[in-house]
């Protein structure tokens, strides 16, 4: 059950980024200098930077002072906008199985079920939209 490791790893990477630009240690982070750092596969981060590149998280520039930056203040991205960058909007909770039955108590217990799964999901939204980059770079402090 659950999102790949690409939300973690996203994160990672965005506090990374932050991180390293508020200490001004560069204007663009290099993609080089966050794979070695966070261990992260070169392709497998390219795969991210794409994804959050696309959802206008992060910017990049290319040259010998190039890399990656945040697109935005890092109190404007959401937990939210990451995972929706790299879990494609999907649902936590797959709903799509049928009862065979035609029966009163699975139908009945399928749509409670949906009900409350999606509630839930719903609620797992509303917190992680509560939540942003910012927060996360605190911890760092």
């Amino acid at each position: 059950m659950g999102y790949s490791l690409s939300m973690s790893k996203s994160l990672l990477v965005l506090m990374f980024i932050g991180d390293k630009i508020r200490q001004g240690q560069f204007e663009f982070v290099p993609a080089r200098s966050i794979a070695q750092a966070l261990g992260i596969a070169p392709a497998t981060l390219t795969k991210l930077l794409n994804s959050m590149r696309n959802a206008h998280l992060i910017e990049s520039r290319e040259g010998a002072k190039g890399g990656i930056r945040l697109a935005r203040a890092a109190d404007g991205i959401s937990l939210l906008d990451v995972l929706h960058a790299v879990e494609h909007d999907g649902p936590l909770f797959r709903q799509d199985w049928e009862v065979p039955l035609n029966l009163s108590k699975p139908t009945i217990g399928q749509r409670a079920v949906n009900t409350a799964l999606q509630a839930c999901e719903e609620e797992l939204k509303q917190a992680l939209a509560s939540r942003n980059l910012s927060d996360l770079l605190q911890a760092l402090d």
